[in-house]
């Protein structure tokens, strides 16, 4: 085989053989692609479902509670059997409660007084609904970014929600805090408690929500429940550098 042939092959199995490198590296890469487009559309289809779960909850306080309460005040109005005083009463609770589903589709108050302000308008909402008594504790060194405020009072707001309707507490703690290069929350509550075997009551509070809330940010959801010994729920996300 003279000179020229030789080199020749040795030219063509170089380039078969980095034509195979580059088909693996291109595979790899590929690969790798394809699992962060699925990993994308799965946190799409959890916050669709999210939201979906909370527009059927509107639906279900308006259908089931306010509009049949408005219905029946309608009635005893026009039945005359209403003293000013009890008819003055029952509007103005319903009207705090039409502005409390007005506040879980956007809480005007990050906007005016942060998330600091509303959560505080959170607790004291929800206060005023339960006789467990509600503590809120709040330590920060530096501001939370914009981006996360809205995710991060959505989940306070569904975690205290299933605190005070599921746990029978007697008291209930609400925290936000810096710990160790991560943002920390956490609802605590010292009531019933639950098993995760009981699988209706772990979807009727929503927990699956819970956890994929955080996700975008990176973070995440822990639930430490036992019967008889209350309930806390714990998130983390690390600061971003």
């Amino acid at each position: 085989m003279n000179p020229t042939t030789l080199f020749l092959i040795l030219n063509v199995i170089g380039l078969l053989g980095f034509m195979s490198l580059a088909g693996a590296v291109i595979l790899r890469h590929a690969r790798r692609d394809i699992r962060r487009l699925a990993a994308a559309q799965a946190l799409i289809d959890r916050q669709i479902e999210s939201a979906d779960a909370l527009r059927e909850e509107l639906s279900r306080e308006l259908h089931d509670d306010l509009l049949q309460r408005l219905y029946g005040l309608a009635l005893d109005i026009e039945a005359g059997q209403l003293p000013g005083g009890v008819m003055a009463g029952r509007l103005h609770e319903i009207a705090v409660d039409i502005r409390r589903l007005a506040h879980a589709l956007h809480p005007a108050d990050l906007s005016m007084v942060g998330l600091d302000g509303a959560l505080e308008g959170l607790v004291r909402e929800w206060q005023a609904r339960t006789t467990a008594v509600l503590k809120l504790e709040v330590i920060l060194e530096r501001p939370i970014p914009d981006a996360w405020v809205l995710t991060l009072f959505r989940w306070f707001q569904e975690a205290l929600a299933n605190a005070v309707k599921h746990a029978a507490a007697q008291h209930i703690v609400v925290r936000l805090e810096e710990r160790g290069g991560r943002l920390c929350l956490e609802v605590a509550d010292d009531g019933t408690g639950f098993g995760f075997r009981m699988a209706s009551v772990g979807k009727g509070m929503g927990l699956s929500s819970l956890r994929n809330r955080l996700i975008s940010l990176g973070g995440q959801t822990v639930v430490r429940t036992e019967v008889g010994r209350g309930t806390t729920v714990r998130g983390g996300i690390p600061w971003p550098d």
